[in-house]
């Protein structure tokens, strides 16, 4: 059967997880906190950066099974206040190749019960806000927290590479919005391995912020037709820098 376009972008995005996993630990902050899960328990806590810096994704250090959360959020707080959304991931399925010393290995109890959740995140910043929402349920009684990462560009990126994205993109940017929504691993969690895209819309939200982005979609050798609505904010000035999406639906 010949690739999909998910299939593809799957691909990628296991070569871009790898990176992301070798990029610099610029900041990290140690937990052992416990929560146990209701429809209003929020995870939160904030990691300083010590001064302004580039990041480039976030990972909250907990259980790869029943104890953690499905939805992350990252905001920027150099200001001392929680402002921008920065990075965001929903994790609806269990992940069992996300712990040992480099969060690729296959996670098991008692040798490797830590798994990452790692979430893209892009800003230059002094201060983050990390919040998990959607605490799994009760039967093992808590969601555990054990540490907070911050990651940097790595290391092996050329100045060239840095140069580009300081200069922008040439790309639209819807272009570069809907680019974001077909790589971003929160849509494709949704869809899964074994659809193609049919269709995207994109429009603006009423107050012209955001991008709302549908992507239409259909299960390989099925009649079986679905829908992911994202977003992303909208700027008239592409600047280079990894857009922000967020699921919001599956009802367009």
């Amino acid at each position: 059967m010949k690739k999909t376009l998910l299939t593809c972008l799957l691909t990628g995005l296991t070569a871009i997880s790898a990176q992301v996993s070798a990029d610099n630990l610029i900041a990290e902050k140690a937990l052992n906190e416990r929560l146990h899960p209701s429809a209003t328990t929020i995870f939160s806590t904030t990691v300083d950066l010590g001064e302004a810096q580039p990041i480039r994704a976030v990972g909250v250090l907990t259980d790869w099974w029943r104890k953690r959360p499905t939805e992350i959020r990252v905001y920027d707080n150099s200001t001392g206040t929680k402002g921008e959304m920065i990075g965001y991931a929903h994790f609806p399925n269990y992940l069992n190749a996300i712990c040992g010393e480099h969060f690729n290995e296959t996670c098991r109890y008692p040798e490797n019960p830590v798994g990452r959740l790692t979430v893209k995140s892009r800003g230059y910043v002094s201060s983050i806000v990390v919040e998990a929402h959607g605490l799994l349920d009760a039967a093992n009684e808590y969601a555990y927290f054990s540490g907070v990462q911050v990651l940097g560009r790595s290391t092996g990126r050329s100045d060239t590479d840095v140069a580009r994205l300081s200069q922008g993109s040439n790309a639209s940017d819807s272009v570069l919005a809907a680019i974001a929504v077909l790589e971003n691993e929160s849509v494709q969690n949704e869809t899964g391995t074994s659809a193609y895209v049919s269709q995207i819309n994109i429009g603006l939200s009423s107050d012209y912020r955001n991008y709302l982005i549908d992507l239409h979609y259909q299960i390989i050798d099925s009649p079986v037709k679905k829908c992911v609505r994202a977003k992303t904010q909208y700027s008239d000035y592409p600047n280079g820098v990894e857009k922000i999406v967020e699921v919001v639906g599956n009802d367009c």
